[in-house]
């Protein structure tokens, strides 16, 4: 038997617990394959760990195309148990990775005058994989379940117009074979006029006595009306694990990358004309460069709703650096590209062309 428990003490704060729950009538994930040296990003989809999660969100990337930059991903609280697999003993891949079983977890935000607060405790219960020796005989191995607890305090003033923030999050990971926590300050800004966004955020992790660093900065800029110029600034150093109880694809990144887009809504004989241009400037800590490339995207909607797109692309020679999993680098050479893209509506049809034209070899 399972419980869940939601209690709003006051308008402001709500505490939710749940004992032995059952995410068994969870929507599926979609099936992907992947092969890349990254890992894929699957969102939350418990109820339980989506009610007030907001608070937790401590930067814009935490919505990242590819994955985000995220302190905390609440999908490894559940998720497969550490086992140490003796010598001789041979399990079934597929039930490794299995979701480990909560036994509880409790949540309680809330806010009091210009302060936000949260805090995420989860314990999991206990695991047993069935294992085969090589003369055939069947052994248990136990793991034990992890402890999980999540902290956040913030600080927002909207007193003179628009948004002043500063706040904290921790997290921490309690394992008899591991123990990671992580720290992190941000900042945040949103102009009265909202021409300026910035946000900011300062990273520590610990993992067993092993620290790392990482820094955020991400600056927009609107001067007028459907014209927007974004900057986003990445230094992470080597050692920064954030993927115990966060998300993060990869460390040992320094990141410069520009982005400008225009609506245009006043062009005659169209409903609105796009334009955007990125560069992008993708750089491991040794100095070599892993992902660099810059983009023109022009699309057209007609008065009747059909869009015409195109993107121009070029990617200068670049270096990658966990394709090879540890055994060397690829050189990945220069590259033209483009692609274009049609949707036509004739009433409630629906046409769709793409064309992806890469340059030869």
């Amino acid at each position: 038997m399972g419980t869940e428990i939601f209690w709003r003490p006051t308008t402001n704060t709500l505490l939710s617990a749940s004992l032995n729950p059952d995410f068994g009538n969870v929507e599926s994930d979609d099936v992907v394959v992947n092969l890349t040296a990254f890992e894929t990003f699957f969102p939350e989809k418990r109820s339980f760990f989506l009610e007030g999660q907001d608070i937790f969100n401590t930067s814009p990337r935490t919505s990242g195309r590819g994955g985000p930059i995220s302190l905390l991903n609440t999908r490894r609280i559940g998720g497969a148990a550490r086992f140490t697999i003796p010598d001789g003993v041979s399990v079934i891949p597929t039930n490794r990775s299995r979701p480990t079983d909560l036994l509880g977890a409790v949540k309680f935000t809330g806010q009091s005058g210009n302060w936000r607060y949260g805090t995420l405790l989860a314990t999991e219960d206990d695991s047993e994989l069935r294992g085969t020796l090589s003369d055939g005989t069947r052994v248990n191995i136990q793991a034990e379940g992890r402890d999980f607890a999540i902290a956040r305090l913030l600080y927002e003033d909207t007193s003179s117009g628009g948004r002043r923030s500063i706040g904290w999050m921790g997290t921490d990971l309690s394992h008899p074979g591991i123990d990671a926590s992580v720290n992190a300050v941000d900042a945040h800004y949103f102009s009265a006029d909202n021409k300026w966004v910035i946000d900011g955020q300062l990273m520590h992790s610990d993992v067993d006595g092993v620290t790392g660093a990482g820094l955020l900065a991400d600056v927009g800029y609107r001067p007028e009306r459907g014209v927007q110029h974004s900057l986003s600034a990445t230094y992470i150093d080597d050692e920064l694990d954030l993927n115990e109880l966060g998300f993060l694809s990869r460390n040992d990144q320094v990141n410069l990358d520009y982005f400008y887009s225009r609506n245009e809504s006043d062009i005659p004989g169209l409903r609105s004309r796009n334009t955007g241009v990125i560069i992008t400037n993708r750089w491991n800590t040794a100095g070599q460069p892993v992902l660099t490339g810059a983009f023109f995207t022009r699309g057209y909607t007609s008065l009747d709703s059909n869009n015409l797109s195109f993107q121009l692309q070029y990617f200068p020679p670049r270096t990658d650096d966990r394709l090879g999993r540890g055994t060397g680098d690829f050189r990945i050479p220069e590259r033209w590209g483009g692609e274009r893209e049609c949707q036509y509506r004739p009433g409630k049809i629906t046409r769709f062309y793409r064309q992806n034209q890469p340059a030869p070899g």
